[in-house]
């Protein structure tokens, strides 16, 4: 499910609100969330500040690992990267070295295989440290399907497990896909496969790359739907589009938005002002500036009366109404009167029943059982029935794996506001000083 969500952005939405939505499905692309049992918590090892430095404790802030570093990340198949005094290493769950803080940078094991830098040098390792191979490049990627993202002077190439040069650093932008490549060359996208052949020519002002079976081609203003011999496989050109998620894609045609097939056929004919993807065989589309829902013969499955809508996930979704204009804020034991957003947020059911619970400024989509929401622009965590789990007053929530979330808050300097990290009971792992 978080696949097909990752690829979602809103239409027609708020700026902020989907950048902030965008960088936290960028976090769950690379941190899915589980949710924990109460064994599993006991062996987690959370990110831990003092104030000064960097160390780990357990799920219930004990300290583990001395906070005795500059900064920490996550664990990773038994190892976190650390920093000191601007150099980087590696340590084990019981604060052994594996790899000595000795690197300008450090990338941690992904299938058997680490990266150190020094100077402008590169040496892979396998897990006896052992080298592998070493490469002049700036900058490296992990490897995905065995094969590795490399930039040198600002071009990008590829090389495979072993170091071989897949693809010269040649490229503006280069994206890995499980059997293919889209690449930018001389400001023109084209498609090559795993050898090197070329199934798009580089003539496109740019392409999709959410999908292998067919792709979404720009020239000009129109986007046509291709398949991997370059033949175009609808007759349709589209003003816009979106990505192919359950087999359907929103795409717009004279300023109405539809859903085709990956044959190219419209499923659902164009008649919307906007539509978001299906996600739990339901999607949120737009006319005449109001909101709703639709099954996937385009059949009306909630009258159009949203100021917003959000698709479905884990039977739950966000709408909005319109905002009063005014909300009663205690601060204190005093009750403020302060301007609240447009629009005021709940959740509503998958029999489109709304949830009993309050309504905010915003409330982000449910993922593991609970949402991010934001209240006088500050933000907390609720579960999906609307219960209040962690009180809004973070600048900014992200989640993370393992139940745990990013939070960046007010140090009292706001030149410098502070981050740490948080579980979903609102259990803060660092000290404000």
């Amino acid at each position: 499910m978080l696949e097909k969500i990752k690829k979602m952005h809103f239409r027609n939405s708020n700026s902020s609100l989907r950048v902030c939505y965008t960088l936290i499905l960028i976090s769950l692309l690379f941190f899915p969330l589980t949710i924990f049992s109460q064994k599993a918590k006991e062996k987690i090892l959370i990110p831990y500040n003092n104030s000064t430095n960097w160390g780990f404790s357990n799920y219930n802030g004990k300290i583990i690992i001395e906070c005795q570093y500059d900064f920490v990340n996550l664990f990773r198949n038994g190892y976190a990267r650390i920093g000191i005094d601007d150099k980087q290493g590696l340590i084990d769950e019981v604060g052994n070295y594996k790899i000595k803080p000795i690197y300008d940078e450090v990338i941690n094991f992904i299938n058997g295989r680490a990266f150190v830098k020094s100077d402008s040098i590169w040496q892979c390792l396998d897990t006896n440290l052992n080298e592998i191979f070493k490469i002049n490049v700036d900058k490296i990627g992990i490897f995905v399907h065995d094969l590795a993202l490399i930039r040198k002077q600002s071009k990008y190439g590829v090389i495979n497990r072993n170091g071989l040069l897949i693809l010269s650093p040649e490229y503006e932008e280069l994206i890995i896909l499980k059997n293919t490549f889209r690449l930018k060359k001389e400001n023109f996208w084209g498609v090559l496969n795993h050898n090197n052949d070329t199934l798009l020519p580089f003539e496109y002002d740019s392409l999709s790359s959410d999908n292998e079976e067919v792709i979404f081609t720009l020239n000009g203003n129109h986007f046509t739907l291709r398949d991997t011999s370059n033949q175009k496989i609808s007759k349709y050109e589209f003003m816009d589009i979106g990505s192919f998620v359950d087999g359907l894609a929103p795409v717009k045609i004279d300023n109405k938005w539809g859903f085709i097939d990956k044959k190219g056929k419209i499923k659902i004919k164009p008649q919307f002002d906007a539509a978001n993807y299906f996600l739990e065989d339901k999607a949120a589309v737009s006319k005449n500036y109001k909101w709703g829902y639709i099954d996937k013969k385009g059949r009306e499955l909630t009258p159009i009366i949203y100021e917003r809508a959000f698709n479905f996930n884990e039977d739950r979704a966000t709408v909005a109404s319109v905002s009063p204009g005014m909300r009663e804020l205690t601060i204190k034991g005093e009750k403020v009167k302060l301007y609240s957003s447009d629009y005021e947020y709940y959740l509503i059911n998958e029999k489109f029943e709304k949830i009993e619970m309050e309504t905010y400024q915003y409330i982000n989509h449910v993922f593991g059982g609970v949402a991010i929401f934001m209240e006088f622009n500050k933000q907390g965590l609720m579960d999906k029935n609307g219960k209040i789990l962690v009180k809004a007053k973070y600048l900014e929530i992200t989640p993370m794996k393992n139940n745990l979330y990013i939070v960046k808050r007010s140090s009292g300097n706001y030149r410098k506001p502070y981050f740490g990290y948080m579980n979903s009971d609102g259990f803060e792992y660092f000290k404000i000083e």
